[in-house]
């Protein structure tokens, strides 16, 4: 086998010798570059909002998912209608690349950048998305407060019927039972009131067997259920009043979702100064964005330093290219005549 050597000389030699094609390939890169970054590529703005939640820690983890949830294809269709979009232009997959959704390590704020050639376009499509995400936090707080009022409701219905039973059993009890009890007791039997009786009227131990005493006593039980009745009472309007708050909560937060989705629905996010737009469980404040006027890209500096290196290394792949065809070229060998 062949083996070949090429040195560090060789290298630069051949470098050298080819330093006009390499700066041929670098400058018509350099034009391309140029010519596709001045004259080709549309201006791209950047529109930016924020959306901060003052929440309670243990609850950050669950931004992430609102805010992935602002990607789905549903959001991006809801989008496209809303603000009457072309969908030649703008598609679901062409906003969704565009959309670029931070949640702040260890804040509860969240950056929402759309990128595009309309500025206005993304400026709307922007302050849509931070109003949505709000909403959606929104919703969701109340959404868990209704579960938790339904289920309380619940326990209460268990309870106000446990309430009415232990009411009716104790009313039963009490008509069973009288308020008094009364007792009979002879005066021969008790020695104590018989001595008195026979020494204030000197009858004889005859005369006072026949006498009995009458006495009324309140009767325990009796004031024992009238005081469980008045307990479980008070306990019953407790329950029952708290019954009707949940209700009145209950319908109140259905109210608020039906009002948050109607707003949904309607493109209004033209302030341009930050403001607190909802009144819920959690404070949510949103920064609208303002309709950029200096474009982000494309980065015509960046586009020619990278035409640079590539043409650079374009060229030098040619004149390796060129020297390795020269160098291995093998010359024509020349026939012997065939005689017969």
């Amino acid at each position: 086998m062949q083996q070949e050597e090429i040195s560090l000389r060789e290298i630069i030699e051949t470098i050298w010798n080819g330093k006009v094609i390499i700066a041929v390939v670098t400058i018509i890169a350099m034009l391309i570059a140029g010519i596709y970054s001045y004259f080709v590529l549309s201006p791209t703005y950047e529109a930016t909002s924020t959306v901060r939640v003052l929440t309670e820690p243990e609850q950050l983890i669950q931004l992430n998912s609102f805010a992935e949830s602002l990607k789905s294809d549903v959001a991006m269709n809801r989008i496209i209608d809303k603000l009457k979009l072309d969908r030649a232009v703008y598609s679901i997959n062409s906003i969704r690349n565009s959309i670029h959704i931070d949640v702040i390590q260890d804040t509860s704020i969240m950056r929402l950048n759309v990128e595009g050639v309309e500025s206005s376009k993304i400026t709307s499509i922007a302050n849509l998305m931070a109003f949505e995400l709000g909403a959606r936090i929104e919703i969701s707080d109340r959404s868990q407060k209704i579960v938790e009022y339904r289920n309380r409701q619940i326990e209460l219905e268990d309870l106000i019927i446990i309430a009415n039973e232990e009411l009716a059993e104790s009313n039963k009890q009490l008509q069973e039972n009288p308020e008094k009890l009364t007792t009979t007791q002879v005066v021969a039997s008790e020695p104590y009131l018989q001595s008195i009786m026979e020494d204030s009227n000197n009858n004889t131990n005859r005369d006072l067997g026949a006498l009995q005493l009458e006495s009324e006593d309140i009767n325990p039980v009796h004031t024992s259920l009238k005081q469980r009745i008045a307990d479980t009472t008070i306990n019953l309007a407790i329950q029952l009043a708290e019954k009707e708050t949940l209700t009145t909560n209950i319908l109140k937060n259905e109210t608020k979702i039906l009002e948050l989705e109607q707003q949904m629905d309607e493109v209004k996010l033209k302030t341009l100064s930050s403001e607190r737009l909802l009144n819920g469980f959690n404070a949510v404040f949103i920064s609208p964005a303002i309709e950029p006027t200096v474009p982000v890209g494309p980065r015509k500096m960046m586009n020619m330093a990278i035409a640079v290196v590539v043409g650079i290394m374009l060229g030098i792949m040619i004149v390796f290219g060129r020297h390795y065809w020269k160098n291995s070229s093998v010359p024509r060998s020349t026939g012997s005549g065939i005689s017969a």
